[in-house]
């Protein structure tokens, strides 16, 4: 039963690659990037919400530089998720031209019209989804330190 979910999964993320152009490769790694620093941020924030700060390796009197890094960690976090976006537009955009290509060489018509749509939509949807969840990330992480205050 898991087996077959995750099989599933792998298809769908063969398909968005393979439709989505290569632009999906660098979406995806801005994506990872901004998990791994809202991960990051949530674990920090954990350790000082707790006051675990022995357990996190860092000393007590480290929390202010702590709380600096946090203030980087997230400019770059919205920076991350403000370009995302943009990225995406330009996997769609280069989407487009691909299009036109198809229509050029086969009409409108053709069936390969309809195949090459999708290297249109994916890029700007995954980025969308990443940016969005990106944002609930740090609204929650916001939060979270607002515990801490």
């Amino acid at each position: 039963m898991i087996s077959s979910f995750f099989t599933a999964q792998i298809h769908k993320f063969q398909y968005v690659f393979e439709n989505g152009g290569l632009i999906m490769i660098v979406i995806f790694g801005l994506g990872f990037a901004i998990w791994f620093l809202l991960l990051s941020l949530f674990l920090q924030t954990t350790c000082l919400i707790n006051n675990l700060a022995h357990y996190c390796r860092k000393p007590l009197h480290g929390v202010v530089k702590t709380n600096q890094n946090n203030e980087k960690n997230k400019a770059l976090t919205k920076t991350l998720i403000s370009i995302c976006p943009l990225v995406g537009l330009l996997g769609s955009t280069t989407g487009m031209v691909e299009v036109f290509r198809v229509i050029e060489l086969y009409g409108t018509d053709s069936p390969q019209v309809g195949f090459s749509l999708p290297r249109v939509v994916i890029p700007t949807l995954v980025s969308l989804i990443i940016s969005l969840s990106g944002l609930i990330g740090l609204k929650v992480i916001d939060q979270r330190n607002s515990m801490v205050d």
